[in-house]
Parts: C-alpha cells; structure tokens; sequence
C-alpha cells in the first residue's frame, strides 16, 4: 500500500508541474524572426554571407547601399538587370586593290582610322626609290594606300608574315626576323642582334609596349624582345602557333598572354601566360567544351580587363568554329554565343566585347554588337575568298584577303 500511495502522489506532482510549465511556456511569446534583408539599387540578397550583394556585370558604389551598371552596360525597365550596350551594324564598304597583285596579303594593324599597315608579298609599280616591282607592305593614311618595301639592307627582300603597329613611329613586321619601321628607316633585329636561332617565320605580334614584344612561330615557339634583347619562352606545346592576345593588369602590373594553338589535321591547343608562367588550358587529349569535337583554336581577342573571345574549330560533322566568351579571371566561366558554319575562323578584332569583327575562310566576316552577330558573306568579290587578317579601330575596319590583293574597309554609317 505504501509503494502505492508513493506512485500515486508522484503522478500528482508530474501533472502540476506539466501545468505550470504550460503555463510558462504560455506566458513566453515566439521571439521574432530577423526581418529579412532589404538591398539597395542593383543588389541581392546573399543567404549564405547574409549580406547584399551586386548584381552580374554590377559594382558597388562607394556609399556600399547600391550597385550601379559597369562600363558597356545599362539598367533595364526596372533595374533589376545589367544588360550590354549595343552597337551600330551599320557599316558601308569598299574593296580596295592593293598593288598589281597580290600573291599573299598575310596580317594587318592599325595605329588609328588613318593609319593602317599591311604585311605581306605583293607586285607593285608605285614602290618610291625601286626598279622592281616586288613589295611587302602598304600604309593607309586616310585617302589612299601606299606602297612600301620594308627590308634591312644586309638582308635584301623578304616577304613579311605579320605586323604589329605600337605607333606611328614604330611599327614592328615579322618575318624570320624582326624589322622595326620608325616612319622613315626599317632596322633588321635577327641572329646577329639576338633573334632566336632557328624559330622560322613569325606568325603572329603582339606589345604590351614598345619595350615589351611578344611574337609566336610554328612548333611551340614564342619569344619575347624588350627593346634589346631576345629571350625564347618554354611553353607547353610543339605544336604551330596561330594567334596571341593580351592585356596588361593594372592591378599586379603583369602581362596576361593568350595563344591559340592547331596543326593539320586534329591537333589543338589553348595556353595562357599569368605574368609568369605559360601552362596549357586543354589541347585535343583533353577537350574543354561540352561537344568535344570543337579542339582546334583559331583567334583570340581580348577586349578588356574582363573578357576573353575565342573560336575553336570542330572536325567534320559539327560546325565549322563556336565562339566562346569567357570570364578573363576564370577561363571555367563562359557562354557559347556563336556557332559559325561557313568557314574557320582566323582572327578576331575590335574595340570592346560589344563590337567587335571576325573573319576567316569562304569569305567568312561577322560583326557582334553586343547582342547580336551580323554577317557581311555578300561583301567579299566571291564565296571563295580567305580572309586571315582584320584590324578595327573607332568606326573603320579593315580586312586583307589572303590570296588576293583586296582590302575589305568598312566604315560605321
């Protein structure tokens, strides 16, 4: 009987202190939850650092409560998107005959609208201060082209693959050397000044500055020239060179190299340079975008401290080059934006990453404006028309057909 009293009491307590904690529970109201984040002009709420943060292609301002559009963007209706300026299609064109004929007219760079130099190896009556009629340049100065022969005198002639034009007295050409133009004399740099035994012809220039030369050649080989000196780079491929681009990083102060790499008829590769060390982004072993037939670059262009543009050409059975976008902090980042099936793309140009034009095989030349790509397939004379150079400044473009002596020149409406 004791025990069952015990139990019995022991039940009562339970109960009264069950009520009583109701009874305090009932008197405690829900703390309230936080209010959720409101953000300013631009911004979003970012759960994980509970913070706001921009919008894509957004900056903050310095008060830190919004965010405006960056440069080549604006806001929508409501601004809740950041969306690329657009630039005019509109361009009227001429064709322009360059000497007597051409047996090749290799690359093209412009200094400004009129100042415009062409590499290659041409036929000519109209070459001031020579009998013969071999030529391997022509500079347009806004009204007409006029021929030149850049050579060294220890050299003789030569035709020129490349050029790269820093300014109007200093314009670089490539052969299997290096000649500088300073707007009245050519100065030879080859193995004698330090050019690089043995690298062939130059495919492709680019400068950071005067004192700061890039060039590439065929099997892997790229050198870099500071005014003085000759230095070859280790790069990790042996395969032939076709483009580079780059851009020099105000933050760090180093240069940042692009190069595009194919060889006949499946090889490809994609490098890139961070200031100091050259490693290789994919090549044919390892394809980096999503259709894996698509390993062969052909161009690349930098446009700013942002983007980064390149074809890639496909093997049979997909279309001829993609066009690809990329985040220039992070190659992993990118949109495929064009797909191109006329014919492979051999060099991009431009003045920003909404307005810029490609050109390459069967009379392949395109424009993007930042929201749309605009062909111009009935401008060249035909359909089998190569065109591997292009060079666009302001409102003027210029495209040299490979195999011919016409000029391609465009001028904004």
């Amino acid at each position: 009987m004791k025990g069952s009293n015990f139990t019995h009491m022991g039940s009562q307590i339970s109960t009264v202190l069950t009520v009583m904690l109701g009874l305090m529970l009932a008197g405690c109201p829900t703390p309230p939850s936080d209010p959720p984040l409101r953000c300013g002009t631009g911004m979003v709420p970012d759960d994980i650092a509970d913070t706001c943060v921009c919008i894509e292609n957004a900056h903050p301002m310095d008060d830190g409560e919004w965010c405006d559009c960056d440069t080549l963007y604006h806001w929508n209706a409501d601004s809740t998107e950041c969306i690329m300026d657009t630039t005019s299609h509109e361009f009227t064109w001429f064709i322009d005959t360059i000497g007597l004929g051409a047996l090749h007219l290799d690359d093209i760079s412009a200094v400004a609208e009129n100042d415009v130099w062409i590499a290659g190896y041409f036929t000519s009556d109209e070459i001031p201060g020579y009998d013969e009629t071999r030529a391997n340049a022509a500079h347009w100065d806004g009204e007409k082209w006029n021929i030149h022969r850049i050579t060294e005198p220890r050299w003789g002639f030569a035709g020129l693959t490349s050029v790269c034009a820093i300014a109007s007295d200093h314009v670089l050409f490539g052969a299997n050397a290096l000649i500088l133009w300073d707007g009245e004399t050519s100065t030879g740099f080859g193995s004698e000044e330090g050019f690089p035994l043995g690298f062939g012809h130059i495919k492709d220039i680019w400068a950071a500055s005067a004192d700061e030369v890039y060039f590439i050649g065929d099997e892997g080989k790229i050198g870099v020239f500071n005014g003085v000196n000759f230095e070859l780079m280790h790069v990790p491929t042996e395969i032939d060179l076709k483009r580079i681009d780059g851009y020099k990083d105000p933050s760090s102060g180093l240069t940042k190299l692009w190069v595009t790499a194919f060889q006949y008829p499946s090889r490809g590769a994609m490098l890139h340079y961070d200031g100091t060390t050259w490693v290789r982004l994919w090549n044919e072993t390892t394809p980096f975008y999503p259709n894996p037939a698509y390993v062969q670059p052909g161009a690349v262009f930098v446009p700013d401290e942002a983007f980064l543009v390149v074809d890639v050409g496909g093997t049979q059975g997909v279309g001829n080059t993609l066009v690809a976008h990329h985040s220039i902090n992070d190659f992993n980042r990118f949109d495929i934006t064009y797909i191109e099936d006329r014919g492979f793309i051999r060099d991009i140009s431009g003045n920003a990453i909404n307005d810029y034009f490609m050109v390459g095989d069967l009379s392949t030349l395109v424009h993007y404006n930042g929201s749309t790509y605009r062909t111009y397939y009935d401008i060249p004379l035909n359909d089998e028309v190569d065109i591997y150079a292009a060079s666009q400044i302001g409102n003027v473009v210029f495209a040299v057909s490979v195999y011919s002596a016409h000029v391609y020149r465009g001028i904004r409406n």
